[in-house]
């Protein structure tokens, strides 16, 4: 299992990442994405810069998922300092996508769903915010079916 998503074609799967910060308040954002392939852009929750993503990630204290149709949500659950957080992108075999953190469903007000045959890829992308006190580290990360 790995490589492409092809929805309409990939069975449910899942897509997770445990994240811990040093310094939560210093690390912009830290994302988990699903996203169309191609060159590396930026993302933020107020700048998605693909055709097709969806994506979970902590900006500053916020947990926040950002999708093409919901923009982005904040979660209301905060990540901590030198706390590990397991966040995830389920979709299922229809691709539509849901949200997790420490799996339990925490954002049920998305309603993305990826477009039929239109190849996504998952990634993980870092933006530091103020310097070298907030080390982003990834100690977990996987794709498998669900």
């Amino acid at each position: 299992v790995g490589g492409m998503i092809i929805p309409g074609t990939t069975p449910a799967w899942q897509a997770c990442a445990t994240f811990d910060m040093t310094t939560v308040t210093e690390v912009a954002g830290l994302w988990l994405l699903v996203t169309t392939p191609g060159a590396h852009v930026d993302l933020s929750s107020a700048d998605p810069n693909y055709t097709s993503y969806a994506g979970i990630g902590i900006e500053q204290t916020d947990i926040v998922v950002s999708d093409n149709t919901d923009g982005a949500v904040d979660t209301t659950i905060d990540a901590v300092n030198a706390t590990p957080v397991e966040l995830c992108i389920r979709g299922s075999a229809s691709s539509v996508i849901t949200y997790y953190i420490d799996d339990v469903n925490r954002a049920a007000a998305a309603t993305h769903t990826l477009g039929d045959g239109v190849p996504h890829v998952v990634r993980i992308q870092g933006l530091n915010h103020t310097g070298t006190e907030a080390p982003m580290q990834v100690s977990s990360f996987s794709l498998l079916p669900q």
